[in-house]
This record gives C-alpha cells, structure tokens and sequence, in this order.
C-alpha cells in the first residue's frame, strides 16, 4: 500500500508539471517551451505563434532573470495572457487578424512554425529561439491573412468607395487604431469602416472624398480596378510564400565581418567587395534578399570566383560581441546606411563603385545586376 500511494504522489507530482513551463534556467524555460508548443493541434500552435508574435519585442528584450521568473510554472493560456499583458494594442490587431483565420490557414501557419522549431537549439538560450521563429510569425498572421482580408474588401466595393477604404487604410498609425480597422472589417464589412471613419475624422474624410470627387468617373473606374487587381495579386503571391515557406539553408558563402581583414583579402585576390548590411533575423527584406538571391546555387558560384563577401549585421534576436556591434554602427555610419538591406560593392580600398539591395528578380539575372554594376568602375 505504501509502495501504491508513493506511486500515486510521484504520478500526480508529474501531472502537475505537465504542460507548464520550466524557468529555472534559460535553456530549461526555452526547452520546455518549445516542447509545450510542438505538442499543441494547429488551431492552438497558431494562437500562440500569434501571441508570442504581438510580444516579440517586449519578451526579447527582457532580462534573462525576469523572464525566467515571469513564465516559470505557467501553461500556455498563462504564456498567451502574459503576451497581452506585455504588449495590448499590438496584441488586439494580431488577435483581430487571427480570428480571419481558416483552418487551412491555421494548419499552414503551424507546419511553418513547427518546421521552425525543429531546428532551435535550447542551449542557446530563448532569444535565439524568438529569432528562430520570427518568420513564421511574422510572414503568418503579419500579413498573408491580412493581405488577404483587404484584398476581399477592396473587391466588394464599388470603385469611389474603395479608394476612400484605401484612404482609410493609409491613416493608421498606432497599433490600436489597426485593431479597430481589423475588427470593424471583421464584424461589420469595408463600407462601414470607411463610415466610422467618416465619423471619427471628418476633416480627413473630407480631404479623401474631395480627392476622388475631383477624378472623372472613367479614372475612378479604373484606378479602382487597377487597386483591386494588385491588392489580389499581392495577397496571393503572400500565400503562396507561406505555403512554401521552409527552414533557411546554411549559407555557403564564406561571409567576412572584420572589414579590414576583407580590404586585405581583396587587395591580395584582386577583387571587389560585396558589402551587405543587414537585419538578418528580423528585417523582411534582407530575409529575402538572402533566401531568394544569395542562397541561390548562381549567384553562389558567381561570388565564390569574383567577389569578397562582407556582412555587417544588425541582429535583433541573436547576439554578437560588443566590439563586432560598435565597428558595424561605425560603418553603417561611415557610409551614411539609413535602411536595410543595403548593399555597396566597393573596391579594396573601400570606395563605393555601386549600391544595390532587395529587388524582385532571378538569381541570374541579379548576378547580371551585380556585374553590371562593377563594369562601370
């Protein structure tokens, strides 16, 4: 009997852990987390996505210690409350997209995400983690479905009122004015946002309606048709990149990130540089810069033969040495950087023959951007 009653007091104290989370350490508390979400069914793996998504940020950012303490011993619900707690208003328009989403969309987001985690390291810590699976997040419930959601309304409208919605659209500037254009949407239809718009600016209402009323019915009809089209179009090309959306390859390109090693390196192989500066793990467009151009199989070759690669990160998950941050700020500064990805093909003393970044082409033909580019020095 004694044996029974040890047995059940072992089994009920396992049962009070299951499904809660382990903040004695970084590694524990980022380990239990990602078994806790791995476990989840779609719907909810989604829902957390989106939670952990709203507090990218505010949970990135916090102390080690504090975070350890926050979330130890709390289950998913609590991790989704805390998340609300930490950041409302970004929270709200999240929610707000989330609740559009179908089960195939729910389905969709949680393979990306669990593809994702499968690669995290916990020893690394729970920032390298949240860095790990900010595409998903983002590409997820940031902006397929949303796209989406505009790409429907802008359709159902006559031509005058779907320029006004557009209006409407390009006047959000806070995080809880977003969640009321998401929830209007959702609840009462495009037209009436536009309608309590009209209400809750009417000096900006007025200047949108006086716009469109000075276009001739023939320009409304058409600008209106031309909106339409690229807003579907948009939104299906986002679909199409979630759904194919995949774990990042390691990159074969031998990156530099000591800038003066590189200068040397191209002195001595009689090379340009090609200079990157980035947001790796956060930056949407450097992200794909690097997953559809300079992973790709061409410009690989091409580099390995003719150029001398150098990155100079700006990471928001993953942590680099304070030295490394300080002399990249001090380039993004030398060469007068405002925005990412920006890339300079420079000669081995550092003068900058040419700019490029992120643009919507083939490999090939980028690598023939690239050349082009260089032939004019």
């Amino acid at each position: 009997m004694k044996k029974l009653l040890t047995l059940i007091a072992a089994c009920a104290g396992l049962l009070a852990f299951a499904g809660t989370l382990d903040g004695s350490s970084d590694e524990a508390l980022t380990k239990s987390l990602v078994t806790e979400w791995q476990a989840l069914n779609d719907a909810d793996t989604a829902r957390l996505g989106m939670a952990l998504f709203s507090a990218y940020e505010q949970l990135r950012d916090m102390p080690p210690a504090q975070r350890n303490a926050k979330l130890n011993g709390k289950n998913v619900e609590d991790v989704i409350a805390i998340a609300k707690e930490l950041s409302p208003g970004d929270f709200s328009g999240n929610e707000a997209i989330f609740r559009q989403f179908s089960e195939k969309d729910k389905a969709v987001d949680a393979a990306a995400i669990r593809r994702f985690l499968a690669t995290v390291k916990p020893e690394k810590g729970f920032k390298a983690m949240l860095a790990t699976v900010h595409e998903p997040l983002s590409v997820g419930s940031g902006s397929v479905v949303f796209s989406r959601i505009v790409a429907d309304a802008v359709e159902s409208l006559p031509p005058e009122k779907a320029l006004l919605f557009i209006a409407v659209y390009s006047e959000i500037d806070t995080p809880e004015g977003f969640a009321n254009f998401v929830n209007t949407l959702a609840a009462d239809g495009p037209a009436a946002v536009v309608e309590k718009f009209k209400g809750s600016d009417p000096e900006a209402y007025k200047d949108a309606a006086q716009k469109v009323e000075r276009l001739s019915p023939e320009d409304v009809k058409e600008i209106g048709k031309k909106i339409a089209a690229q807003a579907r179009s948009f939104a299906n090309d986002k679909m199409k990149e979630w759904e194919s959306l995949d774990v990042p390859k390691p990159s074969e390109l031998n990156w530099l990130t000591d800038f003066e090693a590189a200068k040397k390196q191209a002195t001595a192989e009689n090379k340009p540089m090609f200079v990157l500066f980035t947001g790796s793990d956060w930056c949407p467009w450097c992200i794909k810069l690097e997953r559809e151009l300079l992973s790709s199989p061409e410009f690989g070759k091409y580099a390995k033969d003719n150029l001398v690669m150098v990155m100079v990160d700006f990471p928001r998950g993953k942590e680099i040495a304070p030295a490394q941050a300080a002399a990249n700020q001090k380039l993004s500064e030398q060469y007068n950087v405002s925005g990412f990805p920006t890339v300079l093909l420079m000669n081995a003393e550092g003068k900058v023959i040419g700019e490029s970044g992120y643009e919507k082409l083939s490999p090939q033909k980028y690598v023939e951007s690239v050349k082009k580019i260089l032939n004019k020095k």
